[in-house]
This record gives structure tokens, C-alpha cells and sequence, in this order.
């Protein structure tokens, strides 16, 4: 009896959903992990993919445990992770030069393509300056 299924390999570049009956081979041919090869008809091989799918779930699990430790390491030494309101340190030093293209006739796009800046920051630099 064919059912639906849907996974890919460890290297996240090979995803699928297939129709089939669960007697065929599974196995991912990628460089990374084309020689974990099992035949899920089997019993060994359903315990192998059973074994590999909680050592993936708990690699995970600890990785994210691990990232949590750090993050909260860091803020009891102070360290600020996201930029505080307020501060634009590329879009204030790049001001004068933005008004100045302005000023010339440049449209923001050129403006945004000569400085490396967003088209929505230009437009922002040009308000602020505006409302002053």
C-alpha cells in the first residue's frame, strides 16, 4: 500500500515527498551522506533511522541549550546584542555626502547604488534632514 513521505538528507540540500510503498530503499547519494545507506525494510534498518532521527533531535537539543547558556553569560557581563535605539552609525556618517547627491539632482536609487545603502535609509536621511 503506497503513503506519502516526506524528509531529505543530512546536508539539508536534497528534500522530497514521495508515494511509495515502505519495501523500497531509502538513501541519500550526496557526498556528505551517500554512504548511510538502509534498507528500511528491514528491522535493523528501521532501528538504524530510528537511532540517527533522536541522536539529530538531541545533537539539536544540546546545540540549542549550549547557544541559550551563552546568550545569558553574556548579558550578566553586560554585553548589549541589539543596536540601540537611535543609533545609525552608517546612515549618520554617510548624511552630508546623501544631501550633497541630493542637492546635485541624483535620484536615491544612484544615490543607493554609489554609497551602498538601502533605498528606504536614503529616503530616511533625506526626512530627517527635511524635518529639522
Amino acid at each position: 500500500m503506497a503513503q506519502t513521505y516526506s524528509g531529505g538528507c543530512q546536508c539539508a540540500k536534497v528534500r522530497y515527498e514521495v508515494q511509495m510503498d515502505i519495501g523500497e530503499v531509502i538513501a541519500c547519494n550526496c557526498s556528505r551522506c551517500g554512504r548511510l545507506q538502509f534498507d528500511l525494510r528491514s528491522a535493523q534498518g528501521k532501528l538504524m533511522a530510528s537511532m540517527m532521527a533522536a541522536l539529530a533531535e538531541f545533537e539539536k537539543d544540546l546545540l540549542r541549550e549550549r547557544v541559550r547558556s551563552g546568550i545569558a553569560a553574556a548579558l550578566k557581563r553586560g554585553v548589549v546584542f541589539n543596536r540601540r535605539s537611535g543609533q545609525r552609525v552608517k546612515s549618520d556618517r554617510l548624511a552630508p555626502k546623501v544631501l550633497q547627491l541630493v542637492g546635485a539632482g541624483q535620484s536615491y536609487r544612484e544615490i543607493r547604488h554609489r554609497l551602498d545603502l538601502s533605498k528606504n535609509t536614503v529616503l530616511d536621511i533625506v526626512r530627517r534632514d527635511r524635518a529639522a
